[in-house]
């Protein structure tokens, strides 16, 4: 709930009423956010009325359709897209909300945004998500997000034996230095 009050200096009439706050969408009278759609209040100078109710909803930089693509063993590449102008970082690291590494923020403003992620080990899981600010310092920050380098080493075979289990049948075991 809301209260204005009517200035000695402000005539009787009709007013668009409205509230706005710096990385909120402004609000008008009614519960809309267009003047051409609010409702007028109409005043007698000098009064005070009561009642007049704005829920401000918080300004947000929409990101989607976040993904990991070209992943090699060292890379890979990290794209979204925005729903208006912003730059383009990646926060990176072992875990869901564990993000250590980042790349340089790009200060370039676009919608639909690519950034490459170098010097990644081979075979690890990388957890990840993306942040873009817009030109009025609005920040987004995407869910956290996964993705799996590639691994093609591989791997060290050793201890190859040999056991004859029949006339024409052999079992051949071995080990490995990972999973394989």
């Amino acid at each position: 709930a809301g209260r204005y009050t009517v200035g000695n200096n402000l005539d009787s009439g009709n007013y668009l009423v409205g509230a706005d706050m710096d990385g909120y969408f402004s609000e008008y009278y009614d519960n809309v956010t267009s003047s051409a759609t609010a409702t007028p209040v109409t005043v007698t100078a000098p009064d005070n009325t009561p009642d007049i109710n704005f829920t401000l909803s918080v300004q947000t930089l929409d990101i989607s359709d976040v993904s990991a693509g070209n992943i090699t063993e060292t890379t890979a590449t990290i794209t979204w897209t925005t729903d208006e102008p912003a730059t383009s970082m990646v926060e990176y690291g072992p875990a869901a909300g564990d993000y250590p590494l980042r790349t340089t923020d790009n200060t370039t403003l676009v919608t639909s945004h690519t950034v490459y992620l170098t010097g990644l080990t081979a075979g690890t899981t990388y957890h990840y998500r993306v942040v873009s600010t817009n030109a009025s310092d609005l920040q987004g920050r995407s869910l956290d997000y996964a993705f799996t380098t590639s691994d093609l080493t591989p791997p060290v075979i050793s201890a190859v034996s040999a056991t004859v289990t029949g006339e024409t049948t052999a079992t051949i075991t071995w080990t490995t230095d990972e999973p394989a």
